[in-house]
């Protein structure tokens, strides 16, 4: 963290880089990472490493040199030109630092020239208090509440309140499915402007918006595919390079192997929601079956247009609703080999009952998604998974179902309520405590995401109190 302070403070001309016997002129370097940028260079850390550096540089370069504002203000590209102290932190999540009051220290001096009011360093203090002033200091300057989307992550101090993010573990990257989008695709609230103030003591921040239902229930989680997923990608990458076939069910492939494995695992774990979709009619009036399928991609735009070609859900579905014998009689159907199941039922059912103890759930359940076939049901599935990988599915008092982060340091679970809050275009998890409520995390909620659910009037608003 100093060294980006050291960096961005001194003038880029007297700032060399040493690495050995090597030393490059630091304008170099940018000029280096802007080449990359531009080519969409996309291995290596160096964009995640330079990032929070190439911000500041960029508002102190607005302040510090006449015209280069007006300049940044008519060409504003993919970077906010205006001092956003939420990103700043955000970027300073990924720095190291000994000391996690650093991670706030650091800054300090860049904050004194761009005229951003912010507490003295004191080390005297508890990093938990630092990090509360922070943040306080952060949501009066920026205006708005963006940073509550990056409180939740995988690990959090305990004796930290439940709107500040825990700025000394990076959190969730835009690449994670989990990541909170902001001024988005969503408009929970309408794009109203936030409103906030503070408890007396500090600890409490003070929103306005409404309470519109309660989780009832929540099915296990999908996993996380990191482990394999870059590995699987390589390997069939490479394979359909080479013209080389995939042999899934190969037992010595370890990693296709793991492969079949993770795809059942999905498959266990999206079978279950597509039960819990269908406990009641969706509230919205559109059938369970949309609800379903828009709620498994988020709804991005492009997913759901992906969806509906060559009936890649709907054939993903009906997969779903299959039992475990008819699981079997697909799978074999896909082979080409259909012809060898019985067509008399109770010679059918000891046919197919009979394969099952030959051949691996794992490798059925592929064969019938068609995931060895290229069919269009494993097409939606792989997507699926990979959106919803860490996350789990609820149910809610009033029918409507979303996904929701998980796991977390505390997941949701039945009885949490969900707050649609002014300011904010996602809506959020809250767990009801004395005194408020605390934020577990953001959510999604099918039904309520584009201001379905924000009250007509003003007087509909509560106050709710995070802590």
């Amino acid at each position: 963290m100093w060294t980006v302070q050291e960096v961005t403070l001194s003038w880029l001309d007297r700032i060399v880089l040493r690495c050995g016997n090597i030393q490059v002129p630091w304008p170099y370097l940018v000029v280096t990472t802007d080449a990359l940028q531009a080519a969409k260079y996309q291995w290596g850390r160096w964009k995640e490493a330079m990032s929070l550096q190439n911000q500041l540089t960029l508002y102190l370069s607005g302040r510090r040199y006449k015209g280069v504002k007006a300049l940044l203000d008519d060409n504003p590209g993919d970077i906010h030109n205006d001092p956003l102290v939420f990103s700043i932190f955000i970027n300073a999540r990924r720095k190291k630092s000994t000391d996690p009051r650093d991670k706030i220290f650091a800054l300090c001096s860049l904050f004194t020239e761009l005229e951003i009011p912010f507490p003295a360093p004191d080390y005297s203090r508890p990093v938990e208090d630092i990090y509360r002033e922070a943040v306080i200091s952060c949501i009066n300057y920026d205006k708005n509440l963006y940073i509550l989307h990056h409180a939740p992550s995988d690990r959090r101090r305990s004796g930290l309140s439940s709107w500040v993010p825990d700025l000394a573990e990076e959190g969730w990257g835009e690449a994670d499915s989990r990541y909170g989008m902001i001024r988005g695709r969503f408009a929970a609230s309408k794009r109203c402007s936030a409103k906030w103030s503070f408890s007396e003591d500090g600890l409490g921040l003070v929103l306005v918006g409404k309470i519109v239902d309660t989780i009832i229930f929540r099915a296990d989680p999908m996993p996380s595919l990191n482990s394999i997923g870059g590995e699987l990608v390589f390997r069939v990458r490479s394979a359909e390079a080479s013209g080389e076939k995939l042999k899934y069910g190969d037992p010595d492939s370890e990693t296709m192997a793991e492969y079949l494995r993770l795809t059942h695992r999905g498959y266990s774990v999206l079978k279950s929601w597509a039960e819990i979709s269908q406990w009641s009619e969706y509230p919205t009036g559109e059938s369970t079956k949309e609800a379903l399928q828009r709620t498994l991609v988020n709804d991005f735009p492009r997913a759901n247009e992906d969806a509906a070609k060559d009936n890649s859900f709907d054939n993903w579905y009906n997969i779903m609703n299959l039992e475990e014998l008819e699981i079997t009689a697909r799978a074999i159907q896909r082979t080409g080999a259909g012809r060898s199941i019985p067509s008399q039922p109770w010679e059918r059912e000891i046919f197919l009952r009979q394969m099952m103890k030959r051949v691996p759930q794992e490798q059925l359940v592929a064969f019938a998604l068609g995931a060895a076939l290229g069919g269009t049901g494993y097409h939606f599935h792989s997507r699926a998974m990979a959106i919803l990988q860490n996350k789990c599915f609820f149910f809610t008092e009033h029918c409507y179902f979303g996904t929701a982060a998980d796991p977390l340091p505390v997941s949701i679970e039945p009885g949490d309520r969900i707050a649609i809050i002014q300011g904010l275009d996602i809506p959020l998890a809250l767990r009801p405590v004395e005194g408020g409520y605390r934020l577990l995390t953001h959510v999604y909620v099918h039904g309520i995401m584009y201001g379905e659910a924000w009250p007509q009037s003003e007087d509909n608003l509560e106050e709710i109190i995070l802590l």
